[in-house]
């Protein structure tokens, strides 16, 4: 069962490998444990998907018959093989993931994983574990999830009967990551451990014009452009950054990336993107889903947001503007 969930995580045009050619690759290895841990396979062993399914399948289709297992001597295994084979190495920056299969939680002292476990996590690994359940009461499940990156513990009996894609979906979380010095774009800015989307956020307290703030935005990274408030959500996280950041003074004001050009509005877009379709607004007060409401704090309706001056008279957006999509 292991092995066939392994294979299905991975079989989904993954590419195996270590090729110095082909950098966009996922390095895999293998270790099993009981009392002691053994090196089936280490990160350079695997080639290709086929080694992974020859490899998975083999090493995993003899049955134990040892009564005591402990889960530290896996991770304490798989500390040390990053340690030899990816932490200052040429791929020091690829991002490094454990996936544990347990049905048992064994551990105390030495032994304890979760120690090992913290240890792990504080140098940037990410741990997926993955419960089966023998008993069916959720201890495992609650054990396991002492050890793993908050989020990332799954069971075979999680209620959505997708642990495949729950693991890949955990995977992709842990290589969703923003450049050193930017904010990633989050579900909660007060959690940093919430789901995490493909946007970064770089504030800069830079009082300018649109147009210098544009250039300035264009050049701090490739693609980078002047921030899109689309809905409230990420405007709120925008602000939350903006009242976190030393630099930023209320009422808070900021550029953003809406510009009107000829009478018309426009996003800042990095070159060749497209610009998306802008719409009239068709509704007044309250936020409409997907859309841009300029503060009547400003004398003018202007791409310069300004929100939450001392008196409170800008506590939120108010319906000013038309800019949606």
């Amino acid at each position: 069962m292991v092995a066939a969930n392994i294979a299905a995580v991975f079989s989904s045009d993954t590419r195996i490998g270590s090729s110095p050619t082909e950098p966009r690759t996922t390095r895999l290895g293998l270790i099993t444990y009981n009392s002691v841990a053994k090196l089936n396979a280490d990160l350079n062993t695997f080639q290709s998907i086929d080694d992974v399914y020859n490899g998975v399948f083999t090493d995993l289709s003899a049955v134990t018959d040892a009564t005591d297992s402990y889960l530290a001597t896996g991770l304490q295994a798989a500390n040390a093989l990053f340690g030899a084979q990816s932490f200052n190495t040429t791929r020091d920056h690829y991002k490094k993931v454990v996936i544990v299969y347990a049905s048992e939680y064994k551990g105390y002292g030495e032994l304890d994983p979760v120690k090992v476990a913290d240890e792990m996590k504080g140098s940037g690994v990410y741990i997926v574990t993955v419960a089966y359940d023998q008993g069916g009461n959720g201890q495992l499940l609650k054990d396991l999830a002492g050890i793993a990156t908050p989020g990332y513990s799954f069971s075979n009996t999680d209620d959505s009967d997708n642990v495949i894609g729950e693991i890949q979906g955990a995977l992709l979380q842990a290589n969703c990551f923003c450049p050193n010095d930017w904010i990633q774009y989050r579900q909660f800015y007060s959690d940093t451990n919430s789901y995490r989307y493909g946007v970064c956020f770089k504030p800069v307290p830079l009082n300018t014009v649109w147009k210098a703030a544009k250039m300035s935005c264009a050049n701090r990274w490739n693609n980078s452009y002047l921030v899109n408030e689309f809905n409230l959500s990420k405007h709120n996280f925008v602000l939350d950054i903006v009242n976190a950041t030393v630099g930023f003074h209320q009422p808070f004001s900021y550029h953003i990336g809406g510009n009107k050009v000829g009478g018309v509005w426009k996003w800042d877009r990095p070159v060749g993107w497209e610009q998306p379709e802008l719409k009239k607004m068709v509704q007044l007060g309250g936020w409409i889903s997907n859309c841009v409401f300029y503060s009547k704090c400003d004398a003018e309706s202007t791409n310069r947001t300004r929100i939450g001056n001392q008196m409170g008279k800008c506590s939120k957006f108010e319906n000013c503007g038309e800019l949606c999509l």
